[in-house]
């Protein structure tokens, strides 16, 4: 039955609860009446993940329009979910994750008037015949997902740099090439740290770098940050936890205003000893094209852009690879594939795509290039949109 709150909605007791639930137990609400409401709304508190259904039907017996939401303990601390009356029945089902709760807040209000616009799920699939609002967007999307304004979704820009790309063969394109023109994929899991014999300025009481924070994938694909103390020609101190892949580095302090690192930071797995990233004299971050896509996300390529200097009138032919199942160190690997391709660059090229290549997860990403008749130097960048959860229709 709904209960009187206010001249303008009702609160279910049919579809509200505060019993906790055991693990994945479901809490199924009662078939109500709400041909004379126009919205629904959801609020939600609890300390366990799960997944909310609000159902809609004809006969209360045959709920044909489900609206599915997970709700992580991320987003339940008040989430509010709210959709349109279209059917005469309506019922909440809460299903909860796999341990038993500590508490479950769920209300359900139904509004005598209506909403001024439509809602439905980021996610859910539209065609043509989809109810639709036409608005005017305030934001920046782009840059809002920059900001963090999207929770299930980061934008990564990446940027990298060799000054000796040879002639007439390929080279990875970063700082560190081309006396290690290769780039070292690590196939097990170590700590990082900054390799022994750098500038002695680069310590912990120097004038250049003090601490270095590394960015990396973790054993199962999940970014973590950690951040070394700098011990001139000494190795540093090590990550906290080990890690599979690196993603990049970067002078966190220093011992001078306006200064960075005074000499070639090389970072290494402790371990074995390959170089995964360099930082440049004076440069304070990583400049290398590698990236490695981390788990539970798809990254789709919005843009690259690429600038040659020969110093001759040659040219440079460059590729983009990706390396799927990265994390498989035994047969059957994962595939190298091209991802794009450009010939004959003379000076700067950007490709902007209106389809991106959908890059799936733990999938390495890199560029290499070979310079035509002359060794060159080549700067790229490139910018992704990753997405949590994402399973797009068409990988490449």
């Amino acid at each position: 039955m709904a209960h009187p709150i206010g001249p303008h909605a009702d609160m279910s007791e049919k579809n509200s609860t505060i019993g906790t639930l055991a693990a994945s137990a479901v809490f199924t609400g009662q078939p109500e009446d709400v041909l004379e409401y126009a919205h629904v709304t959801i609020f939600i508190d609890t300390d366990v993940d799960g997944s909310l259904s609000m159902e809609q039907s004809t006969d209360g017996t045959n709920w044909d329009r489900k609206k599915v939401i997970p709700i992580t303990v991320s987003e339940a601390t008040g989430a509010i979910h709210s959709l349109e009356v279209v059917s005469k029945y309506f019922r909440t089902v809460y299903t909860n994750g796999s341990t038993i709760q500590t508490h479950l807040r769920l209300q359900t209000l139904l509004h005598h008037t209506a909403k001024s616009f439509i809602t439905s799920s980021s996610n859910e699939v539209i065609n043509q015949e989809s109810d639709v609002q036409l608005v005017r967007t305030t934001n920046d999307p782009a840059l809002d997902i920059t900001r963090g304004l999207n929770s299930d979704r980061f934008s990564f820009h990446r940027f990298g740099f060799n000054g000796t790309i040879p002639n007439g063969s390929y080279a990875d394109v970063w700082s560190y090439g081309p006396s290690d023109a290769t780039y070292n994929w690590p196939t097990t899991d170590e700590t990082f740290r900054v390799k022994a014999g750098g500038n002695a300025a680069d310590a912990a009481a120097g004038v250049g770098a003090r601490t270095v924070t590394i960015i990396y994938l973790d054993a199962n694909g999940d970014e973590q940050t950690s951040t070394v103390t700098t011990a001139g020609a000494g190795a540093s101190t090590e990550t906290a936890t080990a890690g599979r892949r690196f993603i990049r580095a970067y002078v966190a302090t220093s011992g001078t205003i306006n200064f960075s690192n005074t000499g070639q930071i090389l970072i290494e797995n402790t371990s074995t000893g390959l170089i995964v990233g360099s930082i440049e004299i004076q440069t304070g971050i990583t400049q290398m094209s590698m990236y490695t896509v981390p788990a539970g996300y798809t990254a789709y390529l919005k843009r690259v852009h690429m600038q040659v200097a020969t110093g001759t009138n040659k040219d440079v032919d460059a590729r983009m690879w990706q390396r799927t199942n990265a994390y498989t160190i035994a047969a059957p690997f994962g595939v190298k594939r091209l991802v794009h391709q450009w010939t004959a660059l003379a000076t700067d090229k950007e490709s902007v795509f209106e389809s991106p290549p959908a890059i799936a997860e733990k999938t390495d990403i890199w560029i290499e290039a070979q310079g035509n008749g002359a060794a060159s130097a080549v700067a790229i960048d490139y910018d992704l949109i990753l997405v949590k959860g994402d399973t797009p229709r068409s990988p490449q």
